[in-house]
């Protein structure tokens, strides 16, 4: 290593360095979570629009979930009438017992 390089990385550790010291310096003029739970304590009307708030979020994601499993339900079903369907009409001795029933029942 030349001497340049040595001083580029000199520098380089005291700018780390000194970020660190800043940063740490920094973290410690704001309070801690716990000083900030002791000092600021929320009201009670913004603790019950708060739980209001995730019921509301809960509520949204439960509904959203069922109505993604009510797709998938009914696509499938929609697939095994399809398939049911073109079977019977393709095959002669099903679509005649299908076609007796019906006139049968009539």
């Amino acid at each position: 290593m030349n001497k340049q390089e040595l001083n580029e990385h000199f520098f380089d550790e005291m700018i780390r360095y000194a970020t660190a010291e800043i940063s740490e310096e920094m973290g410690n003029q704001f309070l801690s979570d716990k000083e900030l739970r002791l000092k600021y304590k929320p009201s009670v009307e913004l603790d019950v629009k708060m739980h209001k708030l995730f019921k509301q979020l809960r509520r949204k994601e439960q509904i959203a979930r069922i109505r993604k499993t009510a797709l998938k339900v009914a696509a499938v079903v929609l697939v095994f009438l399809t398939a049911s369907f073109f079977t019977i009409m393709n095959v002669d001795a099903l679509r005649i017992r299908l076609i007796n029933y019906l006139l049968r029942k009539q």
